[in-house]
């Protein structure tokens, strides 16, 4: 198993001090074999500035299927704000685990990814 792609989908580059930015981190996830389908759960955690917040939807996947040789998309929306002008850093830390109570993963270092997003924040 592995995360072999994370970006972000489409992320502003400036916000409105004191409202909701709605953005989107897409994940590809990848079963490398040689057992499938494997079920993974999926972790998330955003770091933020003092002044921030990144709250994750409610409806973002907590655990997919993974067919042998096949990617599979997993798209995660996070709510941000920030209270005060300024460039803001969000850091975004994913994994997967292995569900399957059967299998286990021969190479979990593949299995985090992190993506950092850089937004003014404008009064």
């Amino acid at each position: 198993m592995e995360i072999s792609g994370q970006q972000f989908v489409s992320p502003p580059t400036e916000i409105p001090v004191s409202q909701d930015a709605n953005i989107t981190l897409r994940k590809t996830l990848h079963n490398n074999g040689p057992s499938g389908p494997v079920d993974v759960d999926i972790s998330t955690a955003a770091s933020t500035p003092a002044s921030c917040t990144a709250t994750a939807s409610p409806a973002n996947p907590t655990s997919a299927n993974l067919p042998v040789s096949t990617d599979v998309i997993i798209d995660e929306v996070w709510t941000i704000r920030c209270s005060n002008p300024s460039a803001s850093q969000f850091g975004f830390n994913n994994s997967i685990t292995i569900s399957t109570s059967y299998l286990s993963d021969p190479n979990p270092t593949n299995n985090t990814a992190y993506s950092s997003l850089t937004v003014n924040v404008i009064p």
